[in-house]
């Protein structure tokens, strides 16, 4: 979908990821477990998940009113003391993830999206430990196709 976006996709999805309980992550706001982040990962706690923008797809323009389509590209990293439980997570995610279709998210009472679907693009990948810790790290890639309504 194309238009004007007031946030970016990573912002979308993480607050998206607040609301599906299937998921089991939370507001960091909200000092409990699994916080979710956007763009920055912050040293603790261990085990938390972070949304970042990457590279989406643009798939053309509709024929009556040339508007673009286009899927928006995200990684959902997950980092965790325990590798099982880490891989757990990352699983649990995309299969929250997985059913969503035309599904309504309103980031920070400032506007609302309609996510219409989300596409994964890898299963969950291994990243192995992370630098000078002994947290693993979990990737997952997906494209996600959105619009903002207000």
């Amino acid at each position: 979908m194309s238009g004007s976006l007031s946030h970016s996709q990573a912002k979308v999805i993480q607050y998206l990821l607040f609301d599906l309980t299937a998921a089991g992550c939370s507001d960091p706001r909200d000092n409990t477990t699994w916080p979710v982040f956007a763009y920055n990962e912050p040293d603790k706690p261990d085990d938390c998940v972070t949304i970042y923008d990457t590279t989406g797809i643009h798939q053309g323009k509709t024929q009556f009113d040339g508007e673009v389509q286009e899927r928006h590209g995200i990684q959902i990293r997950v980092r965790s003391m325990n590798g099982k439980t880490g891989r757990t997570k990352a699983r649990a995610i995309i299969v929250a993830l997985d059913p969503i279709k035309q599904r309504t998210v309103s980031v920070e009472a400032e506007a609302t999206y309609t996510i219409c679907s989300i596409s994964r693009t890898s299963d969950v990948l291994s990243l192995g430990k992370e630098q000078e810790t002994d947290r693993n790290l979990f990737t997952v890639n997906c494209t996600v196709a959105f619009r903002q309504v207000s």
